[in-house]
């Protein structure tokens, strides 16, 4: 299994358990930071990988041999990964997690991921993307199929693990959770 399979397998079982420990109608009502623990657990589980979650890009980023200057400072401060994946305990990856519902928009979800993308570049890891992608009706009704599509084209390429697709509880409205390695 690879990572944006982890990824996007355990964001999906990890939407389905906060429904049930919560007991929220929305799934979307999932916190960031319950989503990275629960990709974490996963990652190292199916993966045998270290996984930190939270992790402050500039520890990262020293951890990889680079230089804290102001540079760095100044473009990620106190700025964190959502999940830090580690294989002999050095860093290979780091996630970026969103959800794409009715209050995001595709270009907030570009920015995070550039910036994931400007520092696996300067370190020389990998990133990735997940994105818990749901239906909207502001302004009209827009699928969460038709949602991703319009969040591949604004990201530049196509999701590797498009997500299978689920329904809220109340089997009012569609989701998906979607992975990519960031090119």
């Amino acid at each position: 299994m690879r990572i944006a399979e982890a990824i996007s397998k355990h964001g999906r079982q990890a939407v389905r358990r906060y429904r049930d420990v919560a007991g929220v109608r929305q799934d979307n009502e999932l916190p960031e930071i319950f989503l990275g623990g629960m990709i974490a657990c996963g990652i190292h589980d199916d993966l045998n990988l270290s996984a930190h979650v939270e992790r402050l890009y500039t520890t990262i980023a020293k951890e990889l041999g680079r230089t804290i200057d102001p540079k760095l400072i100044n473009l990620f401060g106190g700025q964190r990964a959502d999940v830090a994946v580690y294989e002999d305990e050095r860093p290979i990856a780091i996630i970026e997690l969103k959800k794409f519902d009715d209050w995001k928009s595709p270009a907030g979800i570009v920015a995070d991921r550039d910036k994931v993308k400007f520092l696996a570049q300067e370190c020389g890891i990998s990133s990735y993307l997940g994105v818990l992608v749901t239906d909207v009706e502001k302004p009209t009704l827009m699928t969460y199929s038709q949602r991703r599509s319009l969040l591949e084209a604004s990201l530049g390429q196509s999701f590797e693990v498009p997500g299978e697709s689920e329904w809220t509880s109340d089997k009012r409205w569609e989701w998906c959770f979607a992975a990519v390695k960031v090119t």
